[in-house]
């Protein structure tokens, strides 16, 4: 029997403790996805120091808008 969809993900109770003001969830959301973006910003605008700062900026801004952040079906996305 397939597993369902439905289910919450460990991914997704570390998106909603961020979503809370958790900031160890914050760290963990940042530490999965802040490199694979830096690596990915890299090689499209191959300025390192640009995009590791246009990544911390991305990641400020997610802290102070958590609470008006909606719940995501997949916080990774296609990137």
């Amino acid at each position: 029997m397939p597993l369902q969809d439905n289910m919450p993900s460990a991914a997704d109770a570390v998106w909603e403790a961020f979503r809370d003001g958790d900031r160890d969830a914050f760290a963990q959301v940042y530490d999965e996805h802040a490199p694979p973006l830096i690596v990915y910003g890299i090689r499209v605008s191959g300025d390192e120091g640009l995009t590791r700062d246009v990544v911390q900026d991305l990641f400020i801004e997610l802290w102070r808008s958590r609470a008006r952040l909606q719940p995501v079906v997949s916080v990774r996305g296609t990137y």
